[in-house]
């Protein structure tokens, strides 16, 4: 369980790593947070054990002990997906407000129907200037583009890109990709206002590939979450 204290402990590990994108020493976190070496050192093995981190020896670099290696500590993409830290600090709570504010909107597809909630969406996407944001977006629209069409949850071709590929970037671009070609193939395409929709989507790809893996961890966890509350 990520609790918030070994949370403060997480978010200190992706901090320093996204530095020089380093594996991370126990001391540097303990520094950070004011406590023993020590206890940075068993929350960040307890960390570790639930998939968190990953532990790395480096031999090269010393610990004063002959024969003894460092310990150190890596972010793993379990990590980038379950810490607000992935998120750059300037759009954080905007993310978090934006995150609700779109699968409530995923919600209200289920009620309303796909079509009008597809057209609020991109209509604000106008307001949007974080590339960021403007990705979450997209892939709400991605996804009740696909399935809408496909008339699924998570069997869809929604469900298997997000829930079985693997890779965050391949995955949100195989997802715009995938609601475009049910777009361009469907027999009604009326059914789904896309107004602007096949110009969004190269500016989509260009700013996914722009991200680093964090962000991309981040958009991909927000489709999955669309995915679920479609199919609750």
């Amino acid at each position: 369980m990520l609790t918030r204290r070994r949370e403060e402990f997480l978010q200190q590990v992706i901090e320093l790593y996204r530095i020089d994108r380093r594996p991370v020493h126990y001391t540097a976190v303990a520094e950070r947070l004011g406590v023993s070496k020590w206890t940075a050192y068993d929350i960040l093995c307890a960390l570790a054990d639930s998939g968190y981190l990953e532990v790395e020896h480096d031999a090269d670099r010393k610990v004063g002990q002959p024969g003894r290696s460092m310990v150190l500590f890596k972010p793993t993409d379990r990590a980038f997906g379950a810490t607000a830290q992935l998120v750059p600090t300037g759009v954080r709570d905007d993310w978090l407000s934006i995150k609700e504010h779109l699968l409530s909107k995923v919600k209200e597809a289920k009620k309303r129907g796909v079509k009008p909630v597809i057209v609020e969406t991109l209509s604000e996407l106008g307001n949007i200037k974080s590339p960021l944001l403007f990705c979450a977006y997209m892939i709400i629209v991605f996804v009740l583009v696909i399935l809408a069409l496909e008339h699924g949850a998570e069997g869809s071709i929604a469900g298997y890109l997000l829930f079985m590929v693997t890779g965050p970037q391949l995955v949100l671009v195989l997802l715009a990709g995938a609601a475009l070609a049910l777009v361009l193939r469907s027999n009604q395409p009326q059914t789904i206002a896309l107004k602007n929709f096949e110009s969004y989507v190269p500016i989509y790809e260009e700013n996914v590939r722009r991200m680093d893996k964090g962000q991309q961890q981040a958009l991909l966890d927000l489709a999955k979450s669309a995915v679920r509350v479609f199919s609750e």
